[in-house]
């Protein structure tokens, strides 16, 4: 999965890693 925002029906590995991008991007929008 990238970084794109992605439609709610998804795997659960898909699901898993789409969690940690939008955990991430605002994490790194606030540090930079």
């Amino acid at each position: 999965s990238g970084a794109r925002v992605k439609p709610l029906n998804l795997t659960a590995k898909e699901s898993d890693e789409n969690r940690e991008v939008s955990v991430a991007i605002p994490v790194f929008m606030l540090l930079f």
